[in-house]
């Protein structure tokens, strides 16, 4: 059995992935699934978060739910999104809670050969007491959430 020409293309044009800047858009201005929001570098203090995504978007109530990887496990929590600002709070082994607000920006900006996504603050409590305050850069990073 021969298959026409035009479903051998499709087939094959389904494996390509898309270039890497049409991610980034569509990470950074749909906020999607399948976009990790990953900290640019290691910051003293906080080292154990590394990166956020979003498991489900309620854009008409401007909340959505996601996942942290904090310690090498993940933690799930619920933010808020507003425009492009980004806010929400999850908690840890031990009492600790991390607390983020941020800003996506537009079109990312470059460092070195990531772009930088959202930029924000992100405070450590433990049992309601600061620890640890970091003005922080995420880059966007791609894949599945399995």
């Amino acid at each position: 059995m021969q298959l026409p020409l035009a479903t051998i293309l499709f087939m094959f044009a389904s494996f390509i992935s898309r270039p890497a800047a049409d991610d980034f858009e569509r990470c950074n201005q749909n906020f999607e699934h399948e976009c990790y929001y990953v900290l640019n570098k290691k910051y003293p203090g906080i080292e154990e978060f590394e990166f956020f995504w979003v498991e489900e978007l309620d854009r008409a109530n401007f909340l959505f739910r996601g996942a942290a990887y904090i310690n090498k496990t993940f933690h799930k929590f619920e933010g808020t999104v507003e425009r492009n600002r980004i806010f929400f709070a999850v908690s840890s082994q031990g009492g600790i809670e991390y607390k983020f607000e941020g800003a996506f920006l537009p079109s990312g900006r470059r460092v070195g050969k990531k772009r930088i996504a959202i930029d924000g603050r992100l405070t450590k409590r433990n049992e309601n007491k600061k620890e640890k305050v970091r003005n922080v850069k995420l880059f966007v990073d791609f894949g599945g959430n399995q």
